[in-house]
């Protein structure tokens, strides 16, 4: 989980997340709206089955802020060289192309 948290820093996608006391089973990652089918696909290609859930930001029945996330699995059952791709997929989905000239 801190893994995935230091290597996305710079993207924004986890700035609603705890950093310290939470053991995660999915990664719940906030992209801009146009960025979510980009990275959905990404997971995909590397063989992640995942799509666009609501996530409580407040998480707090009582006053919800639901907000569109991708789930991004990182539980025991994943090792490392895997979950590595899966976190490149993610970075990559957020570089601008290179254009030929």
């Amino acid at each position: 989980y801190r893994y995935f948290l230091d290597q996305t820093k710079d993207l924004g996608i986890c700035d609603h997340l705890e950093r310290e006391g939470v053991t995660p089973y999915v990664i719940p990652i906030h992209c801009p709206e146009s960025k979510n089918k980009v990275v959905v696909n990404a997971l995909r290609k590397v063989g992640v089955l995942t799509g666009v859930y609501h996530f409580d930001k407040n998480r707090n029945m009582l006053s919800p802020n639901f907000i569109s996330c991708v789930w991004v699995p990182c539980h025991s059952g994943i090792s490392d060289d895997v979950f590595s791709d899966i976190t490149e997929a993610v970075s990559k989905s957020f570089k601008k192309p290179k254009y030929v000239g």
